[in-house]
């Protein structure tokens, strides 16, 4: 009797771990792997509502040497072969800086230039006559009306007549001799023409639509307003159309914040943020006057805002900003895309 209570024992606990063992492999085999943790920084490629990235005008994008004073929400400037960056938040408390770079495309290098006389971010800028300058952004009280000019000749730096009104986020381009700076704050449709022969500033034909945080690039002859932010971040296009600004064709992504330039037949606009959800973008998008429509590019590596963008020679480069909407997360990042 003991025996056959023994025997049906052993069967039992025989039967009971085959059974532990079937169930363990089942669940196994059917647990789904670990989803990714979830990152701070979107990466939103390719621009929302566009085609998928098309190969013009740009191809794979390379990682350049940083900054050496890691910068954003500053402008960058192609003159003579290299790019100038001037101010923009620096440093451990992200107040405004005097700090200016010149990167050199060729070289791969950065070197260090003669400070701004005032530390400013948020500055327009841009190159004409073999000069760089630099217009307004934010000072410690505020938007300025200061006008610099650097003159790379003699590592010097010399006041301009001043903006007939403080203006600060806005955008500049050359158009037909002139620099032009557009909305920003405080305004928002305010355009400015400076003449820099005579020194002196006239007022252009407002925008149709307010924009701060915004980008400006001139292509065959013809002045574009690009994006930017009031009351939330814009997609809209406004192109200079004789004495009065007309809207083209709207970005896919609404964005503000970030850099733009005419770069082998288009205009090119890179990176940005969108502050109503917080997201830092990588998008790129490149716009074809002949066809007025916007195409999805090859995203940048890292999302970034309060990016510079410029092109020299056949190459186009997104320079500094920062890797956190909203937020001062300054990278130092570099990336350059060649056809």
């Amino acid at each position: 009797r003991h025996r056959v209570q023994l025997a049906a024992l052993v069967a039992l606990t025989l039967l009971l771990a085959a059974c532990s063992d079937a169930a363990n492999t089942t669940t196994t085999a059917e647990t789904p792997p670990s989803a990714p943790t979830a990152t701070t920084t979107p990466t939103s490629s390719p621009a929302a509502g566009l085609p998928a990235p098309k190969p013009e005008p740009g191809g794979e994008w390379a990682r350049l040497a940083r900054m050496g004073v890691p910068r954003s929400e500053m402008p960058g400037v192609a003159l003579d072969g290299v790019v100038y960056v001037p101010g923009g938040f620096g440093g451990l408390r992200g107040g405004g800086s005097d700090v200016v770079e010149a990167y050199d495309p060729e070289a791969d290098v950065w070197r260090p230039v003669a400070p701004l006389p005032e530390a400013r971010h948020h500055a327009m800028a841009a190159a004409h006559g073999g000069l760089l300058y630099v217009m307004g952004g934010f000072g410690d009280r505020g938007p300025t009306d200061t006008v610099w000019a650097y003159d790379p000749a003699v590592a010097e730096w010399a006041p301009r007549a001043p903006l007939p009104d403080r203006v600060a986020a806005g955008a500049a381009a050359v158009l037909d001799g002139g620099i032009w700076v557009l909305g920003g704050q405080p305004g928002g449709t305010d355009t400015w023409r400076y003449d820099p022969a005579a020194d002196a500033w006239e007022a252009g034909p407002e925008l149709q639509e307010p924009r701060e945080h915004t980008a400006a690039a001139v292509l065959d002859g013809r002045l574009y307003a690009i994006g930017g932010r009031w009351q939330g971040e814009t997609a809209t296009v406004e192109v200079l159309d004789g004495p009065s600004w007309s809207f083209v064709a709207s970005l896919g992504e609404a964005r503000g914040g970030f850099g733009a330039a005419a770069w082998q037949g288009r205009i090119v606009v890179a990176g940005g943020e969108v502050l109503s959800s917080f997201d830092t973008l990588r998008s790129v998008e490149a716009y074809d006057p002949a066809a007025d429509a916007w195409a999805a590019q090859e995203p940048l590596p890292a999302a970034l805002h309060g990016n510079a963008v410029a092109a020299v020679g056949d190459g186009l480069y997104v320079l500094g900003g920062s890797r956190r909407a909203g937020d001062i997360a300054n990278s130092g990042d570099a990336f350059g895309l060649r056809p």
